[in-house]
């Protein structure tokens, strides 16, 4: 259980080092791809034909 719970904070801890300051960014990077929306729903089923 010690064991489980050291390793919870190493793995914290390398985060926190990582999320540390960004690198000035030197060339301007390319905007992130807008998220893709939700699939539509299929198109309810046609209705009967008239006998």
């Amino acid at each position: 259980m010690e064991d489980i719970l050291s390793s919870i904070r190493r793995i914290l801890s390398d985060d926190e080092q990582q999320a540390a300051p960004p690198p000035p960014k030197t060339e301007a990077a390319p905007p992130p791809p807008p998220p893709k929306p939700a699939a539509a729903p299929p198109p309810p089923p046609p209705p009967p034909p008239p006998p």
